[in-house]
Parts: C-alpha cells; structure tokens; sequence
C-alpha cells in the first residue's frame, strides 16, 4: 500500500522524460561489505512511516554511493519492442473541477477525465480535430524548446530572451513543456509582457490577476471570460520555422476551483532568476499533445486542437 508522501521530491513514475533525469545508485560496494552474494538484492534497509526522515537516512547512504543513470522504465519498455517511443496527452483541466458536489460527482465530470496514451498518439482521431504542428526538442534533458516570443491577442508580440549562458549546462534553453506542471510558470520577461498587455487592454484584467495573486481566488462570476484575450506561444518547429500555440482564458483561468464558482489564475512568474518559460497543462489543455521520439535521438512534440467539451 503506497504510503502518503512516497512520491514527494520525485521526478516522475514511468520515466517519461530522459535517461539524465533517472540517477541511480550503485548499492553494490555496501552490499558486498555486508556479505550478501550476490549483491544485487537485500532486504530495504530504511524503514520509515515518514518520507522525510526516510530520506535524510537514505541521503547519508547514499553519499558514500557511486551514482549510475539507467533506462527509464518506459524506454525498457520501447527497447523490448512493446511500444513505439511515444507518448500522448489528452487533458481538458490543469486543476480538478468542482462545479459538482460529492466525491462521486467529481470523478464522474468530463471535465476531470482525459486520456494517455502509451506508445501512440496520432492515430486516435476522436482526441483531436484538424492536423498537427510540430515543435522541435532541442535536447535530450527535457523536453526543451525554443520560445521564441509571447502574444496576447490584441497586441504586439513580445521576443522572448534567450537563456542566460551560465544556466545552459543544466536547463538547456528558454523554455520546455512539461505535462506536470499545472500553471504557466513563465520567465520574468515573458510573464511582465503577458501582464503588460492586459493592463493595456483592459486595467480591470490587471486588478483581478492581482486580486487572484492576492487571495489565492476570485468569484468566477467575475471574470466574464469571453472578453479574456488568447494567449499566444511562438516556438521553433523542426526547421525552426515559428509555430503558434494558442492558450485561451478557459484554461488560463481555471473556474470552479478550489469550489463552485471561484476561479484561479494559471499563470505565475519565474521560479528563479533563469530565462526560462515551463508551458504546462494550461497549454496543453488546448490541444492533444503528442511527444514522439521516433524519429530522431531528441524528437518533436506535436500539437493538434483537442476534442473534448470545455
């Protein structure tokens, strides 16, 4: 039985992402030490009810251990010929809904539901309407790519800066998409010229997304969506040429959370001081998202307009 908190501090289950995200460590040399032959196997040494003083017991092990990368479990399963190496996402929330009361309901909305498929993607044509524009992934760490500027509809683009030259050994490039991160966690340039341009469309747009910031909610009642601009994200396709992705106030904003009728605001700043942009669900709420590392050791992630009521 999984118990609370095994997952805190974790970068992911299957493996999804890259081999360099999936350090290991040799427990061979303590193994031996101890008599166990072979030693591939011991009895778990670390018991714990807790999650964090099981991890300040494993870190002092762990120190003395040489660290290894292995193959994900998803790339296991690509290397034996059970899926192709892809993967897709059809998601319609970033944050459950709740415009339903009763755990039962919750679970049952179509709002709360969505799809993902292991070893396919396009060939489920109930998913998605319309064809698929490809963003390239420039490196195999994660699923980074080039955000070459941001647009709110109604106003000019804004260049994205590129990443800073001291941060590139670890995080690559400007920007990446990644399914678990449930807002738009933009770099500080991005983030002030998405704040800029509402404020210039509309000052009232500015006071609810500080209200929101402020209180943590706003009543959606509020908000009146439908006079929110799109969001638009220019990247690099697979020839650099720019791919426009759209976000759009449905998902920028999620309604009936954390209850009925609020609403939170799905779009923070940076997390540090790194020019570097992670699209996460809200984006990829608008389309059937498919990473496909088929072709080439780094791959594209193709995007085509979801299916699904909203």
């Amino acid at each position: 039985m999984q118990q609370r908190g095994n997952f805190a501090g974790v970068d992911g289950i299957l493996g999804l992402a890259y081999r360099r995200l999936n350090g290991a460590y040799d427990f061979t040399p303590l193994l031996a030490k101890r008599g166990v032959h072979p030693a591939v196997t011991y009895p778990w040494p670390f018991p714990s009810r807790n999650f964090g003083a099981w991890a300040r017991k494993l870190g002092k092990v762990l120190s003395r251990m040489p660290k290894v990368d292995i193959a994900t479990y998803f790339e296991a399963l690509e290397r034996h010929g059970t899926v192709a190496n892809k993967f897709a996402f059809h998601t319609l929330r970033s944050l459950v809904s709740r415009r339903r009361r009763g755990a039962g309901a919750v679970a049952g909305d179509p709002l709360n539901k969505g799809f993902f498929i292991l070893g396919g993607g396009e060939e489920q044509k109930d998913l998605y309407r319309g064809s698929f524009v490809a963003v390239r992934v420039l490196h195999d760490v994660y699923y980074n790519t080039l955000l070459k500027a941001v647009q709110v509809e109604g106003c000019p683009p804004v260049p994205a800066l590129p990443l800073q030259a001291k941060y590139r050994a670890d995080q690559v490039s400007n920007s990446l998409v990644d399914s678990g991160t449930s807002d738009l966690t933009l770099a500080a340039d991005v983030y002030a010229g998405v704040m800029r341009a509402l404020e210039r469309l509309n000052p009232r747009f500015i006071a609810l997304v500080a209200q929101a910031r402020q209180k943590g909610t706003v009543p959606a009642s509020r908000l009146n969506l439908r006079a929110w601009p799109d969001i638009h994200f220019i990247l690099a396709g697979e020839k650099g040429e720019d791919v426009k992705l759209t976000c759009e106030p449905q998902t920028y904003w999620q309604v009936d959370f954390p209850a009925a009728g609020r609403a939170v605001f799905q779009i923070s700043g940076p997390l540090d001081a790194a020019n570097q942009s992670i699209l996460g669900l809200p984006l990829m709420n608008n389309y059937f998202t498919v990473f496909d590392r088929s072709l080439d050791a780094k791959g594209v992630i193709r995007f085509a307009p979801i299916r699904g009521a909203r």
